[in-house]
C-alpha cells in the first residue's frame, strides 16, 4: 500500500522499490497465553465465561476507527447477547468515545482499559481483533493479533491486510457501512469458526518473524552500500 502511494506521490519506478513488511515476536504473542494471562484480563474487565470478546486495540482512536467499531458492536450486540467489545489503548479523548457508547445503548457491553503495557496479554483475553482503521502504513497490532490466534477484520487502508487470508479475517470494503463491519464480528466471533481460524492466523503470522523483518533489512542495507562503494570506485 505505502509502495503504491510512493509510485503515485513522488513518480518512483516500481524496480525503485522494496516491500519489507513488519514482523512480529512470535514468543511474546501466542495463543499459550490464553489460559494465563487471557483469563487474569477478563477476569479484571469482570468478563464472564461464555461471553464472546473483540478487541480493539490502538492509540489514537478516531485515527483506528474506534467510532466504526462502536456503531457496528451495537448493531451486533443486538443478535448476539454475550457478545463484549474491548477497548485498549491511549487517547485523550476518551470520554468521548465512552459517551458515544452509552448513546448507542451498549456502555455495559463495553470495557474501556486504556493505556496497558501487556498488548499480549489483552489479545489472550480476546476472540477476534477488530481494527476499522482510517489509515495505518502496516498496523503491527494486525500480526499481533495473528500471532496470537486470533482473527483479523480491519480495512483496505491497513497495509498489514495484504498479508490477511480469508481463513484468517476479513478485510471490509465498506469500513462506513456499520452492517457490513457487524456482519464480520458476528461471522468471526462464532466459536466454531473463532477455532478454525486460530491455527491458520497463527501459520500466517509464523510467515512474519522479526527475525525475517532484520533479515531482509540488512541485506538490502549490504545491497546498497555494495552499489554505492562500486559507483564511488567507477568514479
Amino acid at each position: 500500500m505505502v509502495k503504491r502511494d510512493v509510485m503515485t506521490r513522488h513518480d518512483v519506478p516500481d524496480a525503485a522499490l522494496r516491500v519489507i513488511y513488519n514482523g512480529v515476536d512470535l514468543e511474546r504473542f501466542h495463543p499459550c497465553r490464553r489460559e494465563t494471562e487471557g483469563r487474569r484480563v477478563r477476569r479484571e474487565a469482570g468478563l464472564e465465561d461464555g461471553q464472546r470478546v473483540a478487541l480493539f486495540l490502538g492509540t489514537g482512536y478516531a485515527r483506528k476507527g474506534l467510532d466504526r467499531a462502536l456503531r457496528a458492536f451495537a448493531v451486533a450486540a443486538a443478535s448476539r447477547p454475550e457478545l463484549r467489545l474491548l477497548v485498549v489503548g491511549y487517547d485523550s479523548g476518551r470520554a468521548t468515545f465512552e459517551r458515544e457508547a452509552t448513546r448507542l445503548g451498549v456502555a455495559p457491553r463495553v470495557r474501556f482499559l486504556g493505556g496497558r503495557r501487556d498488548a499480549e496479554a489483552c489479545y489472550a483475553a480476546a476472540d477476534l481483533y477488530v481494527l476499522p482503521t482510517r489509515y495505518d502504513p502496516f498496523a503491527s497490532s494486525t500480526l499481533e493479533a495473528l500471532a496470537s490466534g486470533l482473527p483479523v477484520v480491519t480495512t483496505a487502508t491497513n497495509g498489514a491486510s495484504e498479508l490477511l487470508s480469508l481463513a484468517a479475517g476479513s478485510v471490509l470494503a465498506d469500513p462506513d457501512d456499520p452492517a457490513e463491519l457487524a456482519a464480520a464480528l458476528l461471522r468471526w466471533s462464532e466459536p466454531s469458526r473463532a477455532r478454525d481460524s486460530a491455527s491458520a492466523a497463527r501459520a500466517l503470522a509464523e510467515r512474519h518473524p522479526e527475525s525475517r523483518t532484520v533479515g531482509e533489512s540488512a541485506a538490502l542495507l549490504e545491497e546498497v552500500g555494495a552499489e554505492t562503494r562500486a559507483a564511488g570506485a567507477a568514479r
